[in-house]
């Protein structure tokens, strides 16, 4: 999704078209699955086997939205060697095009509308969503820091005090994610909310479609999870969003203006 987003803003800067590599097993996999959670994605993306003659090749570049080194080719395809940085300044300007793009198939939705009524049935509450990511996050040599309940727990109950001092006293806490274990095993303060949801959808798709049409607000944990950003990102405008100020895992600082939509709240633990 980052790459059709970012290769879509690029594009429209230097007047190209963004494709995707043909000879790629994994991009012809990964189509597949586009095709059936994103149609306007699957019928704008193309899969082009490009003509290594008439290619131009360039290292991925860091300085954002400057161009000079790729404007004015003549060749027909350009191709980046490595991957682009996931930064949202990249297409900032062409959010709704890439919202259009983003539209969900008409069928999951309605499956997750069934979904959604099954486990809510007559719960009208304020929904706070909490996106749970681990996985490979946990590794010792990966840099991003992993959801952990250090954070999560005194998040949960800040932003819980935040929603009620804008008049929301009824709320009720949705775990997202899929790591079961973990997330049962995370000891919220229950008696601050009214009910707490653990769903478990279909598949990927479903499980971004239910946070983008039923949470009213929204916490990334694992600050560079691109599941749980584009989940933020599709959600209505009016929705709130809270993130992981502590991205890396070392602490450092990172660049939070490229990746994190300026009206998303930061939160740091301290």
């Amino acid at each position: 999704m980052f790459r059709l987003a970012v290769l879509y803003g690029i594009g429209r800067e230097i007047n190209r078209t963004p494709f995707f590599n043909a000879n790629k097993a994994c991009q012809i996999q990964a189509m597949k699955e586009i095709k059936m959670i994103f149609p306007n994605y699957y019928s704008f993306a193309k899969l082009l086997d490009a003509d290594r003659n008439d290619t131009a090749f360039r290292d991925t570049f860091f300085d954002v939205c400057r161009y000079e080194n790729i404007t004015g080719l003549d060749e027909t395809f350009l191709l980046f060697k490595y991957n682009m940085p996931q930064y949202y300044i990249f297409f900032a300007n062409y959010s709704e095009d890439i919202r259009y793009f983003m539209k969900f198939d008409e069928m999951l939705k309605q499956s997750v509308k069934n979904f959604a009524n099954s486990l809510f049935m007559s719960d009208n509450s304020h929904k706070f969503c909490i996106h749970i990511r681990r996985g490979d996050f946990i590794r010792k040599s990966y840099k991003y820091q992993e959801s952990r309940s250090e954070f999560i727990l005194p998040a949960s109950v800040f932003i819980n005090k935040y929603l009620k001092q804008e008049g929301h006293e009824n709320i009720s806490l949705v775990i997202l994610g899929q790591d079961d274990e973990f997330k049962h095993a995370l000891q919220f303060n229950s008696s601050i909310f009214h009910e707490i949801y653990y769903p478990s959808l279909l598949s990927r798709g479903h499980d971004m479609a239910f946070g983008t049409m039923y949470c009213d607000t929204y916490l990334i944990t694992a600050s560079i999870s691109t599941f749980a950003w584009w989940t933020a990102f599709l959600m209505p405008e009016g929705k709130r969003v809270f993130y992981n100020g502590n991205v890396l895992k070392d602490g450092k600082y990172y660049d939070y203006d490229k990746v994190f939509l300026p009206h998303w709240k930061k939160l740091d633990l301290n």
